[in-house]
């Protein structure tokens, strides 16, 4: 039985093909977006799901090379597991322990709770937020100002390809000629979110 992995990749699986967003990529779009906004000196840190998946060590490590490169101050990667309540607190302890804190990378859809606790906080304006994806509840913290961007990653194309790749294989006898299949990720603003909803 052929296996497509999409959106993540599981390792020594002998999937046929993996296709997900670059998270490499997405990681140092985001560093680089918040060096443009965060004064220097200011913390910023990384909150995601889990570093152990790939999608997300990939964008870890995106992120920590770029910040790196770019002399930000950065204080690490956070991780919620994609529990909305441990992320509610992510942004407690955040700004409890940088007070300062400049902006963070919210790597994964599990934004809202983190954002909202950031609002009940005080800081949803004095810290600068680019997200991950386009949902309903992100287009209204874009229109709000709470996230400032967000890095879109194709989710629909992710399922399409894994579809077509298996059908071509199975109508066709045809096999990917790559093992993995990196879709480039691009930034959302207010000015262009509405060509994404």
């Amino acid at each position: 039985i052929k296996v497509v992995t999409v959106t993540s990749d599981i390792i020594d699986s002998k999937r046929m093909i993996s296709v997900r967003s670059n998270g490499c990529i997405s990681g140092k779009m985001a560093a680089e977006l918040l060096s443009y906004m965060v004064e220097p000196g200011r913390p910023v840190a990384l909150v995601t799901g889990c570093r152990d998946t790939i999608v997300h060590g990939d964008t870890i490590l995106g992120f920590k090379e770029m910040a790196e490169q770019l002399g930000m101050n950065y204080v690490g990667v956070y991780e919620h597991r994609d529990d909305p309540d441990i992320a509610y607190y992510l942004a407690t302890k955040l700004i409890s322990d940088y007070p300062d804190l400049g902006g963070v990378y919210l790597g994964s859809a599990n934004s809202v709770t983190f954002c909202r606790r950031l609002g009940e906080l005080g800081v949803d304006q004095k810290v600068k937020v680019v997200a991950s994806d386009v949902f309903p509840a992100m287009v209204d913290l874009i229109n709000k100002n709470v996230v400032k961007a967000t890095i879109f990653q194709h989710p629909f194309d992710q399922g399409r390809l894994g579809v077509q790749y298996i059908f071509e294989y199975v109508a066709e006898c045809k096999t990917p000629s790559d093992e993995t299949k990196l879709l480039d990720p691009q930034i959302i603003l207010k000015s262009n979110i509405a060509l994404y909803t």
